[in-house]
């Protein structure tokens, strides 16, 4: 469910499992508030903090291009995709959708005037979505 509102937090606090409440200021209790459950919650973008350099918001890698250590360049940023396990990039590669796990080892550095991000894909991971090598049709 997607729904623009603008309010100005009063407080907030993250629960475990990235569950985060937060009251608005125009609101007087939780029971007043609860008609926002399920919403997201976005910053504008120059109230985000600052981050240091190896680290990216999700929605800034957003058509930058993957550079595998061995493979180079794969393909561009779709999305990110957060699931509980963890979040995903989504690539385009070869007209398929590769989802690469975002992990310290998986995901490496950022360059933000080239776009790239760079990876050290697991072996085969490629290949699960492609067919494990079969030929396309």
């Amino acid at each position: 469910m997607k729904a623009e509102r603008e309010g100005d937090l009063a407080r907030a606090a993250e629960l475990r499992y990235g569950t985060l409440i937060a009251l608005q200021k125009e609101f007087e209790d939780r029971t007043a508030a609860e008609e926002l459950q399920g919403l997201e919650i976005y910053l504008p973008l120059d109230e985000l903090p600052e981050l240091d350099d190896d680290q990216f918001y999700f929605h800034e890698i957003k058509g930058f291009t993957i550079v595998d250590a061995k493979l180079g360049p794969l393909g561009q940023v779709l999305r990110v995709e957060e699931f509980p396990a963890q979040p995903v990039i989504v690539m385009r590669y070869q007209g398929h959708e590769i989802l690469i796990p975002i992990a310290g080892d998986i995901v490496g550095n950022i360059d933000r005037q080239a776009q790239t991000l760079a990876t050290q894909l697991p072996d085969g991971l490629l290949e699960v979505y492609l067919g494990g090598g079969d030929e396309e049709e």
